[in-house]
C-alpha cells in the first residue's frame, strides 16, 4: 500500500513539475518575443540616427565650405 502512495506522489508532483516548466516556456517565449521587437526597433533607430548624423555633417561640411570630395 505504502509503494501506491508514494507512486501516486511521484506522479503528481511530476506532472505538477511538467504543467510549471510548460507554463514558465509560454512565458519565457513571450518576453523573447518582446525583447526581439525592442532590438529590432533599438536598430532601426540606431540605423535612422546614423542617417541624421550623416546629414547633419554634411551640412556642416558645406556650411563651412569643405568639398566631400577633396
Amino acid at each position: 500500500m505504502f509503494e501506491w502512495i508514494l507512486l501516486v506522489a511521484f506522479v503528481v508532483v511530476t506532472a505538477f513539475m511538467w504543467w510549471r516548466i510548460t507554463l514558465l516556456e509560454k512565458r519565457l517565449e513571450r518576453v523573447s518575443t518582446r525583447l526581439r521587437a525592442i532590438h529590432d526597433d533599438t536598430a532601426h533607430q540606431h540605423r535612422a540616427l546614423e542617417v541624421r548624423l550623416d546629414r547633419i555633417l554634411e551640412h556642416i561640411d558645406r556650411s563651412a565650405g569643405c568639398d566631400k570630395a577633396a
